[in-house]
């Protein structure tokens, strides 16, 4: 009895699976020990004090990063004896802190638009949500 050849639709599909993995996996690492945290607790204790949560906090990362615009306030911030600092509100980031964060921040973004256009691809194929939905599951059972 003849086995059966893989079709072309499943043979792409283990291959999408296997990249849509591989995204997940960047997305865990940048994930991981992100410094956005750090700056991000830096905030809520300037704009709170120590030992605040706040959920309604938004940051708008690439203000941040493209324009140097202070989190807290959206004023320009200057680079002095290695550190970011707002002369309006006197937030202050080290520019080590600032560097690394902003690295994360690209990387980030380089993976979100992989998973865009893998996300855009699948839809040209005519596939369905629910599909769609179980090849990102069939992904995440690989992590």
């Amino acid at each position: 009895m003849p086995s059966k050849k893989p079709t072309k639709k499943t043979g792409d599909e283990k291959g999408i699976v296997k990249e849509i993995t591989g995204i997940l996996k960047e997305k865990r690492k940048i994930n991981v020990d992100d410094p956005r945290d750090e700056i991000y607790n830096s905030i809520l204790v300037h704009l709170r004090g120590p030992g605040v949560h706040d959920e309604m906090l938004v940051i708008d990362w690439n203000s941040l990063f493209d324009k140097n615009a202070c989190p807290v306030c959206k004023e320009k911030m200057y680079l002095a004896e290695k550190r970011y600092k707002c002369n309006k509100c006197g937030f202050v980031i080290t520019q080590k802190l600032f560097e690394k964060a902003k690295k994360n921040n690209e990387n980030e973004i380089k993976v979100n638009e992989k998973s865009k256009e893998i996300y855009e691809k699948l839809k040209k194929q005519k596939l369905s949500e629910k599909k769609i939905r179980e090849i990102y599951q069939k992904a995440m059972k690989r992590l």
